[in-house]
């Protein structure tokens, strides 16, 4: 019955309802408004060809002013993320902080009554003591009574006045924290020395923790001017300059165009820097020579093709022979380059140089443009590498060699897009360039990025055998196993069983093993192949996304615990998880027994922040809670670095976030009701269902009510899918053929592949947009096919992604316009999707819009997706006795 109202309201896009908006209306307003904002911006067709053309200037300008008022004259209420974010996040303020204070009022309220019981007691005693007359036993008694009263007494008018200390502090702070904006500012409570940390200045063991207030306002501000100077000497020392994050530095070796074979080529590959003529440092005087690597197996160049019909940058090391190749082209060049550089140099000179150069293989040669630069602990790092980092990136890598100098772990916590990968690399081709990389390195990460990983090595230090374990990988090709890899990530805790490893992925592992450097492997394959991979001695261990082991319990989780290394190092840009059990599991990797084992930690903190935070905790409690809290932090800030793009890449190009709220169509006005009315949906509020049931119902209903019944693909295969049916895709329709005409390249992600196959049918029928498109189902190795040709090739219009697979460690910078369909209730996951076009190297503004329908269920989970985030950024001091809100909720 249902599903044939629903065909029939489809078929007549005319009629509409007080609640809903049919395309014409919507596509013809938003066609006029850019008409007419054209018209009163150019002056003819030329100036709009041109302005389309032109990337900077006028034509930006113009097309902005094209854009908002289109925005403007939309069927649709349009507001600013900022804006809707500061409100929400002011309102949740104000709500914990009204708790806070109904929780004080109470235990003053509470002390208040005790104070009154007290004194009662303590006339009652008196009264008896006067009473006592020639009784001296009787009377010592009592006055100890009175004695022990009176200390009640006391304890309790000054718990008295501490809550009424906390509850003013507590409005002084969210004052000040209204006024406080980030950046090159200090917030509010933060020492000079964390600020220096946060800005990406220094690390937090180049200048040690003091005591703050102890000696008064004058020596606070006195230890900030030292610190100041301290970290400014740090600075000159390690070679800082100004630089615009906008232009990212190509690593390598200025070479001769005419003889240099093609360079990898990827996100960083943008401009050559400029040739220098620094002091050359001397050659290392190390003696350590490693040992020379085996020349491949007939086995393997039997089955290499021709130089020139094989990319070596884009296949990893599986195949000795690749990897052999690869390194000899990069030697000839270098080498060249260094010969070039000494004759133009030491024209006399460059014969007798060169019997020391023949002393030591290429890769332990210096830069022939740029000297090293010389990290602690012996450790250097070479002049192709260290002058690509951007500041606070060579800030990672000193504080990686100040962990390996420990032979402790760390997380590097910083925003997505600020190059957490490149820090990572650059130090482990440190350990290779210093003659430190004596055993081998192991990365885990998701498979939608294992390529992008294998790709970065090589560019960044092209010495380095970088193997995939994986069936995508040149030494292990399994192209029927590719589309599962991702799948036995999510279902290996449902497998059981002995896991059998193939003569392949064993040979690749015993390579690595023998000769080095690096294996590059996904979460499920160490699960796979555990058996072996926990036997081996493991120089570095490195965790990409490494908040997946987060559960102490999960599979995953041990099986990287099981890892032979003290060096492990977590990547992550959301390491502060739900709660503190599963902080403790990433540290508990990281760092075995820093915060000791699990039952010690609940016990002495998450127990003790806990109770701090119950509506009948005592002064004593509360005050316990917040020093155990400063006393965690304090234990694993260390070890835990954590940078924002506002903070170390201020002069990237504006990012704008605004949320577009879309009105329901007629047909999923009605479905939304009909469901709303439904005996499902009666059972979802009695609790007899699950709430997540009525949850995606609804949300399907928003996105696009076809999703609700399948079936309809089968049926009608002509109307699935119909734009007409879905508020949001009318507003799409228009937004993508007015970027079309300003020349703007988009992302457009959406949670589920069933709503990406109706988006991509949509585009289809557009016509005039080209595009590309990638899901769960897109092979790996295609991957990043896919993303270098929507970076590169100006005429693609549009890339359709999955959140999940398309918001996971993808650069994709070549977009300035990002379109998130629908919300997911981690913050984190359309977080990663909008950071992929506003990262380092983008050179554009980039604005990202959000689609939601107004007054539906979206926009409570929009609401509870942002106070999760403001919850989470409050850390866990802040968020103690605050409990998880329930899903049923969303739905009243």
């Amino acid at each position: 019955m249902e599903e044939n109202q629903q065909q029939s309201n489809g078929k007549a896009p005319d009629s509409e309802g007080d609640h809903g908006v049919e395309e014409p209306a919507v596509a013809d307003q938003l066609r006029s408004a850019i008409q007419a904002a054209s018209s009163e911006g150019n002056d003819g067709p030329a100036a709009d060809d041109k302005n389309d053309e032109d990337g900077n200037g006028d034509g930006d300008v113009n097309g902005a002013l094209d854009e908002a008022s289109a925005l403007k004259n939309l069927a649709t209420d349009v507001r600013d993320q900022d804006d809707l974010e500061r409100d929400i996040t002011h309102q949740a303020s104000l709500a914990l902080m009204s708790a806070e204070d109904k929780r004080d009022e109470k235990r003053i309220e509470k002390a208040r009554n005790n104070i009154t019981k007290l004194e009662v007691q303590k006339k009652t005693q008196e009264e008896r003591f006067r009473k006592a007359i020639g009784k001296p036993e009787l009377k010592q008694k009592i006055r100890e009574e009175i004695a022990r009263i009176d200390s009640e007494l006391d304890l309790t008018r000054n718990d008295i006045v501490q809550f009424e200390t906390r509850i003013e502090k507590r409005h002084q702070e969210s004052q000040a924290a209204d006024q406080t904006t980030v950046g090159n500012k200090k917030l509010p409570g933060e020492t000079h020395r964390e600020f220096l940390i946060r800005t990406g200045k220094i690390t937090p063991f180049d200048i040690r923790a003091r005591a703050q207030g102890v000696g008064g306002e004058l020596a606070d501000v006195l230890a900030d001017a030292e610190e100041e100077a301290a970290a400014d000497e740090l600075e000159e020392e390690a070679g800082y300059e100004p630089r615009s994050h906008q232009n990212l530095r190509a690593p390598g070796f200025a070479e001769d165009t005419e003889i240099a074979t093609t360079a990898v080529e990827s996100e960083f590959s943008l401009r050559p820097r400029k040739r220098r003529r620094p002091a050359r440092d001397d050659a290392s005087s190390d003696e350590y020579t490693p040992q020379m690597v085996e020349e491949p197996e007939a086995a393997f160049s039997e089955s290499q093709e021709d130089d020139s019909k094989v990319d070596l940058s884009t296949l990893d090391d599986g195949i000795e022979a690749n990897y052999q190749r690869r390194l000899t082209d990069w030697v000839d060049r270098r080498s060249r380059a260094r010969l070039r550089r000494q004759q133009a140099e030491h024209e006399n000179e460059h014969a007798q140089e060169q019997p020391e150069d023949q002393e030591d293989h290429e890769w332990f040669k210096p830069s022939p443009d740029e000297p090293d630069h010389r990290l602690k602990h012996g450790l250097k790092l070479p002049g192709d590498i260290y002058r690509a980092l951007f500041d606070y990136q060579k800030t990672g890598v000193q504080w990686l060699a100040e962990l390996y100098s420990q032979q402790v772990g760390g997380i590097i916590g910083d925003e997505m897009g600020l190059g957490k990968t490149v820090q990572i690399i650059s130090f482990i081709a440190a350990l290779h360039y210093s003659k430190k990389l004596d055993k081998p390195v192991l990365v885990v990460a998701p498979a939608t990025v294992l390529q992008q990983w294998v790709n970065e090595f090589h560019r960044w230090w092209p010495p380095l055998r970088v193997s995939m374990l994986h069936s995508s990988g040149s030494g292990m090709l399994n192209m029927s196993r590719e589309n599962e890899i991702e799948d036995e990530d999510r279902s290996w805790d449902r497998r059981d069983g002995p896991r059998i490893v193939n003569k392949a992925a064993k040979r690749i592992i015993d390579r690595v093993v023998k000769h080095g450097h690096v294996l590059v492997t996904t979460y499920a394959s160490v699960q796979i192949y555990g058996d072996i991979l926990a036997t081996m001695d493991w120089g570095y261990a490195v965790l990409d996304e490494g908040h997946k082991i987060r559960n102490p319990n999960a599979a995953v989780t041990i099986a990287c615990k099981e890892l032979c290394t003290p060096n492990r190092v977590i990547l992550s840009g959301t390491p502060i998880q739900n709660n503190l059990v599963e902080l403790w599991s990433l540290f508990d990797f990281i760092y075995p027994m820093r915060l000791g084992t699990l039952v010690d930690f609940r016990r002495q903190i998450e127990i003790p922040i806990k109770i701090g935070g119950y509506a009948n905790a005592s002064h004593l409690q509360i005050m316990t809670a917040e020093k155990t809290a400063q006393a965690l932090k304090d234990n694993i800030s260390p070890y835990l670095l954590q940078r924002l793009k506002v903070d170390v890449a201020t002069d990237l190009p504006q990012k704008r976030e605004q949320v577009l709220f879309c009105k329901l169509t007629s047909l999923q006005y009605e479905a939304y009701r009909l469901f709303l009315d439904s005996k499902e949906m009666g059972d979802v509020l009695k609790g007899t269902t699950q709430s997540f049931f009525g949850i995606d119902r609804l949300r399907k209903i928003c996105n696009h009510p076809d999703l609700v019944d399948p079936n309809i693909k089968t049926r009608h295969p002509e109307n699935w899918g119909a734009p007409n049916k879905s508020g949001k895709m009318q507003v799409l329709k228009a937004l993508l053929g007015m970027w079309k005409k300003l020349g703007h390249k988009t992302l457009l992600f959406s949670q589920t592949v069933q709503m990406l196959d109706i988006l991509d049918k949509f585009v289809q029928r557009l016509g005039n947009i080209q595009y590309l498109r990638m899901d769960g189902k897109t092979p790996i190795k295609m991957r990043q096919v896919l993303v270098d040709k929507f970076n590169k090739n100006p005429d693609i219009d549009l890339f359709l992604l999955t959140t999940k697979v398309g918001g996971l460690g993808v650069n994709l910078t070549g977009a300035n316009r990002v379109i998130i369909y629908d919300p997911d209730w981690n913050p984190s996951t359309d977080v990663q999707a909008r950071e992929r076009a506003w990262r380092l190297g983008q050179k554009k503004d980039v604005t990202i819009y959000r689609l939601m329908t107004a007054g539906t269920i979206e926009e409570k989970i929009y609401h509870r997706q942002i106070y999760k985030q403001f919850l989470s950024n409050k850390g866990p001091q802040k968020r103690r006795g605050q409990k998880q809100q329930d899903y049923s909720k969303t739905l009243r």
